[in-house]
């Protein structure tokens, strides 16, 4: 990773090749109309004429007219002289913006995940004609990724060319991205990228990238910010900054509780000792306000590693649990909206790092993704005794057209 200063590369223009409805939005303005706006907007902002901005140029009023209506763009020669004349830069009189606000990118993503489920290969050209129109804009070149990630499992057919483009776009983000923490979110995104079944297995490297962002990982680092706002004064960030550290702290308790069940399936009383201290952890700090993703893969976890243990009760109580989460979530299961609605977490008013691109994923594959859990609570449990029981029949009637798909997967991930 670096955080050296990079050349900016000139921008592109996105265009429209795909003649489909779903990129009609995708045209911007031209080169010359993006100029002519800025002079106009500059120049009435200063209070001066077009003649007053001819004479300094050395132009005809007529050109400086042509300009502001986009018929025509001023010479090459003129652009740092105009520039200067309004205290502004180079970038901004051509309309260059290194990234796009909120706004833009929220409609950009939307386009291109439109392209992307009406038919793969068209969105998969639009997001790269928008990496080149966007070069820097990294908030929106990570999203896209992962919104390109995620959908790239409805056609497994162009999957190792989708990865191999991803991978290179993440790469880059990596060396050239100024935000360290945008970098190492790049780098576990790659690390993910690698452990998706491929024709040659990758799960060492993802390893190696995983291992290399472990070392990374200074986690005294928001102890000692909070420490620092107390001695500044600063109480509320200081608050606000700890209760993020032990509702962080707190899922991965939990989290770690719950990945060891699978290893103790013969052991019935470690089994349930993990699971009550994970649901203690839970319940205690309501870590089911952070997001309903948590709650529904807890519920997976218990039910297959109940199973297993041969305890077909329990295991089919958290089958109900499952249903009803996902009942309640299926719409929205990447919400994290509700952090701060939880006692011990009023002061936490910011989304998490993940959740813009959390929440451009849900309309995208939130069938896959509760579907998968499905896919994998079968896969990973013999249920055949279980089969006429109404919880277990319960479950298999919340399955919708995307199982197939999130079985294949799962199965292949097993």
């Amino acid at each position: 990773m670096t955080d050296s200063a990079r050349i900016h590369p000139t921008s592109s223009q996105t265009k429209n090749e795909t003649g489909t409805p779903q990129a009609q939005g995708a045209m911007h303005a031209s080169p010359a109309a993006r100029i002519g706006a800025v002079i106009a907007r500059e120049r009435r902002a200063a209070g001066i004429t077009q003649d007053t901005l001819a004479n300094h140029l050395d132009v005809t009023k007529a050109a400086v007219s042509k300009w502001e209506l986009g018929q025509n763009a001023p010479d090459i020669a003129l652009i740092p002289r105009i520039a200067g004349y309004f205290g502004i830069s180079c970038d901004e009189l051509l309309g260059y913006a290194e990234e796009v606000d909120k706004n833009e990118r929220d409609r950009i993503l939307d386009e291109l995940l439109d392209l992307l489920k009406a038919d793969f290969d068209a969105g998969f050209e639009a997001c790269k004609r928008t990496e080149r129109a966007h070069w820097r804009d990294w908030p929106l070149l990570a999203l896209m990724a992962s919104i390109l990630m995620n959908r790239a499992l409805y056609a497994p057919d162009r999957m190792e060319e989708t990865l191999a483009y991803i991978e290179q776009l993440l790469i880059r983000l990596e060396d050239e991205c100024p935000d360290l923490s945008r970098c190492r979110a790049a780098r576990m995104m790659r690390a993910s990228l690698m452990l998706l079944p491929q024709e040659k297995p990758r799960v060492d490297e993802g390893i190696a990238l995983f291992e290399s962002l472990e070392r990374d990982n200074t986690s005294g680092v928001p102890s000692l910010l909070a420490a620092a706002y107390d001695q500044a004064g600063r109480t509320d960030d200081a608050l606000a900054l700890r209760q993020r550290i032990v509702c962080v702290s707190g899922a991965n308790v939990a989290n770690e509780c719950l990945n060891q069940l699978s290893h103790y399936q013969d052991d019935p009383a470690h089994l349930t000792a993990l699971a009550h201290a994970a649901a203690s952890v839970v319940e205690t700090l309501c870590l089911d306000a952070v997001t309903p993703l948590f709650a529904l893969s807890s519920h997976v976890q218990l039910a297959t590693a109940y199973k297993n243990a041969g305890m077909s009760e329990e295991a089919l109580n958290e089958l109900s649990a499952f249903q009803r989460v996902f009942e309640s979530a299926k719409d929205n299961p990447y919400a994290t909206p509700h952090v701060h609605d939880a006692v011990l977490f009023d002061l936490i008013t910011e989304d998490f790092s993940a959740a813009e691109a959390a929440q451009k994923l849900n309309d995208m594959n939130a069938g896959i993704l509760l579907n998968s859990m499905i896919a994998q609570i079968l896969s990973k449990a013999t249920w055949d005794d279980c089969a006429d029981d109404p919880r277990y029949q319960a479950l298999l009637a919340l399955r919708d057209d995307d199982y197939g798909i999130s079985a294949h997967w799962t199965e292949t991930n097993a």
